[in-house]
């Protein structure tokens, strides 16, 4: 077994006794021994100016379809500790609108050093604006059916002190007193905060997870956006392929066994190897936990910041599954409504069948009362409850191709 210093703790939660270990060096040690000295990252990637103006244009040249989002305007979040906004590029058919349509998310650069996860959000943004201008049948398809957000940055401090002054910095750039800086984006959400996997409680730490949960702007922004708008997919582009939970956190099995199926296709696509998630605290965790997402990681690559050509022929071989990704059907979703009425009914979704370890939710979009779930094939019984109404349940067969259709009439109580 290879693991860092958090693994050992938590095989020991477990109840595993670890007779012998050889503690070898961290691998992020390793790249920063190969990094040292470089102030700058290496040539061939966009700047966080250059990134931004890419972006924008990308809105000018599509204004219909692309629309650039200032997320932290519009959830009246706070700015981040150097005074910025999270934004996001939104694309869809009716940009200026918020439709009832599923909605997905793609995240680059909650750290800050892995310069490449920006090219590829940038790559998956050019492609979906030009091939539906192009008319290409998949592409255009997919802008009309939903709504995609991309942000590039989860981390604008970050990438900035990234590219001019410590090529490996990872953390945002909060003053945690005492000259240490800095707190780890993907190990300050909620779920999994405090977990033996979550992040560490040493501020000097690359993986210090904040003294509580959710207390940066990036994080708050990024739950804000999920919460209101219900994510049905969630990839979070990083540096090998990674499903929910992480550090031996238990999912139900067959919703594990779903995720690796996948996970496993889409590692297919980009030749690379499916794992778990190794550590809590992180985006994808508190996705699933709060609304019930297909969340994932996606590591790309090797190497934080490689050679410009290798990162070119990196952004080619990730497209395939990010596409894959986009375009797996829901197996399950609908609407809950009034049944007196027709309006959409804030409620909760519930299988009789499995069970979940950690209070999960899966809640309705409060505006439209559409919701999703992602279960596997067979039958289900399918409750949908809400305050000041009487419960509704349907038996629900959930097929190997998806796109199931099941909706909820809710009674009132009274």
């Amino acid at each position: 077994v290879i693991g860092c210093n958090n693994d050992e703790a938590l095989f020991k939660s477990l109840g595993y006794n670890i007779i012998a270990k050889e503690i070898g060096e961290p691998f992020y040690k390793i790249q920063e021994r190969r990094m040292q000295g470089l102030k700058n990252p290496p040539l061939g990637y966009d700047t966080p100016q250059d990134l931004f103006d890419k972006f924008t244009a990308l809105a000018e040249l599509a204004p219909d379809i692309a629309q650039l989002e200032d997320l932290t305007d519009i959830y009246n979040t706070e700015f981040t500790v150097e005074g910025q906004s999270i934004y996001a590029l939104k694309i869809s058919e009716n940009v200026t609108a918020d439709e009832d349509q599923p909605n997905i998310l793609l995240v680059a650069n909650h750290h800050s050093r892995e310069l490449i996860t920006p090219q590829l959000a940038l790559d998956a943004a050019e492609r979906l604006v030009n091939g539906y201008l192009d008319g290409e049948t998949t592409l255009t398809e997919l802008v009309e059916e939903n709504q995609i957000y991309i942000i590039w940055t989860m981390n604008p401090d970050g990438l900035d002190y990234t590219w001019t002054t410590n090529a490996f910095w990872r953390k945002n750039r909060r003053n945690n007193g005492g000259g240490a800086f800095g707190i780890d984006l993907n190990r300050n959400y909620p779920f999994g905060w405090d977990f033996p996997s979550g992040g560490s409680t040493n501020p000097f730490s690359n993986t210090f997870r904040g003294r509580n949960p959710a207390s940066e702007a990036e994080t708050q922004t990024f739950s804000k956006r999920s919460q209101i708008c219900q994510v049905d997919r969630l990839a979070q582009f990083l540096k090998r392929y990674k499903t929910n939970y992480g550090g031996g956190t238990p999912l139900p099995t067959c919703i594990k066994a779903l995720f690796d199926e996948i996970g496993d296709t889409l590692a297919e696509f980009m030749s690379y190897v499916l794992a778990s998630s190794t550590a809590m605290g992180g985006d994808i965790h508190t996705a699933y936990h709060d609304s019930g997402t297909l969340a994932t990681l996606i590591e790309t690559g090797t190497t934080f910041q490689p050679p410009a050509d290798a990162m070119r022929e990196e952004v080619l071989r990730v497209w395939p599954g990010t596409l894959y990704y986009l375009t797996l059907p829901i197996p399950l979703s609908g609407h809950v409504t009034d049944r007196d009425t027709g309006e959409p009914v804030e409620a909760f979704l519930d299988v009789d069948e499995i069970t979940w370890f950690f209070d999960e939710e899966r809640p309705t979009n409060s505006r439209t009362g559409s919701y999703f779930l992602w279960l596997p094939e067979g039958t289900w019984t399918v409750s949908a409850c809400a305050e000041g109404y009487r419960c509704s349940s349907q038996q629900v067969d959930v097929t190997e191709e998806g796109g199931v259709i099941q909706d909820f009439e809710l009674r009132p109580t009274s």
